[in-house]
């Protein structure tokens, strides 16, 4: 776990602390939306903001124990810090880690917590139960589109009306020039065909699948569109694997 940083400090109240849990340089939405983010708050308030995030990817990460080991430094890392407010980006267990540092320092530390991914399939009544209480210890649950909003209660009971939406980060680059474009299509023997591009961390297991049912599905696409190709790219402990098991290339 990174320890923190100089602290921003506000008005006497300690720093801004934001919970990630894998390196903040992976690929992906979350992480492209916590680097826009950390950018805007610095560039804005003219102060820096405490990061708690692995500074790499490890085996065993995204098991249960890994999590729990996760959400243990996290922890530790809350308590040094006494921050003032706490932003969490979808990792449950890390939610509990701030929850629990709200708890002990009696209400005076922030948690909001940033739902990225849409919910998927229902989870049983116990578990939306459990993350519904954690959710109503949030300031504030913020989630990414209206869409993710109507489908929360898949994930979490909602005890409180404590939920905001606030739309995805800008892109962190402007778009390559046409020659560097045409360099990376060359390099990786793309084109002149469509090319989907996925970019996934593997980090859960649900990702993996999600992934097995992407290539699936474009052995359909391919029998109608021969020359289509897929460029999926991945990070994460999970990637090694599935690369091997499906036998991927350099991508």
């Amino acid at each position: 776990m990174r320890p923190p940083g100089h602290a921003a400090r506000g008005t006497g109240s300690g720093p801004v602390v934001t919970l990630l849990a894998f390196p903040l340089g992976e690929s992906g939405g979350i992480a492209a939306f916590v680097r826009s983010l950390l950018a805007t708050l610095q560039a804005d308030h003219d102060a820096r903001f405490e990061l708690v995030a692995p500074p790499a990817s490890e085996p065993g990460q995204s098991t249960r124990l890994g999590q729990i080991r996760l959400a243990a430094a996290a922890f530790r890392a809350l308590a040094r810090s006494r921050p003032r407010a706490v932003q969490n980006h979808e990792n449950l267990p890390l939610l509990c880690a701030a929850v629990a540092h709200k708890l002990l320092v009696l209400g005076r530390s922030r948690v909001i917590h940033t739902v990225h991914v849409d919910p998927a399939d229902r989870k049983a009544w116990w578990k939306r139960v459990l993350i519904g209480c954690l959710f109503a210890l949030c300031d504030r649950v913020v989630v990414v589109s209206e869409d993710t909003k109507r489908r929360l209660d898949n994930t979490a009971r909602p005890f409180r009306r404590n939920v905001e939406v606030i739309y995805g980060a800008a892109p962190p680059a402007p778009r390559p020039p046409p020659d560097a474009l045409a360099a990376f299509a060359r390099s990786f023997g793309l084109g002149p065909g469509p090319v989907v591009c996925q970019i996934t961390r593997f980090y859960y297991p649900l990702k993996v699948k999600g992934a097995e049912r992407l290539l699936q599905a474009f052995r359909i696409v391919r029998r109608a569109i021969p020359d289509a190709q897929l460029l999926l790219v991945g990070s994460g402990p999970l990637w090694q694997a599935f690369k091997a098991e499906h036998g991927l290339g350099k991508a």
